[in-house]
């Protein structure tokens, strides 16, 4: 039987292509957690602006999911990342989830968003936040003039 010592490779390293590995790892963890965070953002505006009764308890399992990958993938660097990008992520995930409602007939909701987002990173992030049903929509609907949702 041979020891794994024996089949060890003692050779030079190519640090070019390891600092390329490197680096996209880091690109492919940060695409993650902007990813996730956008569905977190998304399925947030959903449970606030929705009258839709379900699937509230479906949408909570999507933001619970998101954290989790985020969780498993979230360094240092990327939290500063998703800080600066948190207004970006909101006006991509504001813009499908208004799309959606329009499309179910929830015109006053789609019509009722805030234009910036209202949570912060440590909101998203909050193993047990999930926004308060109407809360956004409410005050920017009573903005606008219009009945809340």
């Amino acid at each position: 039987m041979r020891h794994p010592a024996d089949h060890l490779w003692n050779g030079p390293l190519d640090l070019l292509h390891l600092a390329e590995e490197v680096e996209d790892l880091g690109t492919a963890a940060r695409n993650t957690v902007r990813s996730q965070s956008e569905r977190i953002i998304e399925h947030a505006l959903r449970l606030v602006c929705s009258a839709a009764p379900e699937p509230r308890a479906g949408w909570m399992n999507f933001i619970d999911d998101a954290r989790g990958r985020i969780e498993d993938a979230i360094i240092a660097t990327i939290r500063r990342d998703i800080k600066t990008y948190l207004p970006r992520l909101f006006e991509r995930a504001r813009r499908k989830v208004v799309r959606e409602l329009a499309a179910h007939d929830e015109h006053d909701a789609a019509a009722a968003f805030p234009e910036t987002g209202p949570y912060t990173l440590a909101d998203l992030l909050a193993e047990d936040w999930y926004p308060e049903t109407g809360t956004a929509c409410a005050s920017h609907a009573e903005h606008l003039g219009r009945a809340t949702v």
